[in-house]
């Protein structure tokens, strides 16, 4: 074993869907998400407390480091995929002053941090507001 490695399991349970989450680029100072993620079927249904949250960072009084916040993201059933239940959320996140990142949690469970970017870099891509509902 290699000393200063770290290994952790993937959760394939459930996970954010980079390729499927967007951002519309029209107000940066105000970034709305619409926000994709997948749930096992067997795991998944509108009463499980599925939760999506956004952890971004915001200016703080008298410091140059950022103080991280977080808004809830409330997810919907959007459609099914193999073994999985897509869900949706969109989320305006309220001031921008740093990297942004979505998980989501259920119950114990929780997925892999997604990098959300501002100018499109990253793993969310970019939408227009005519064609936010269907990116």
């Amino acid at each position: 074993m290699v000393q200063n490695s770290y290994t952790e399991s993937i959760n394939l349970n459930l996970f954010v869907i980079p390729s499927q989450s967007f951002m519309n680029p029209t107000n940066l100072a105000q970034p709305q998400y619409v926000v994709r993620v997948a749930v096992l079927s067997t795991l998944a249904s509108e009463e499980t407390g599925l939760q999506g949250i956004l952890y971004y960072a915001a200016t703080q009084p008298n410091s140059v480091s950022p103080a991280y916040s977080q808004v809830n993201i409330p997810l919907t059933s959007y459609k099914t995929s193999g073994a999985y239940t897509i869900f949706q959320g969109v989320v305006t996140q309220p001031v921008t002053a740093g990297t942004s990142h979505i998980d989501v949690q259920l119950g114990s469970q929780r997925s892999a941090k997604a990098l959300v970017s501002l100018f499109g870099g990253g793993f969310f891509g970019l939408c227009s507001n005519a064609d936010m509902t269907t990116c």
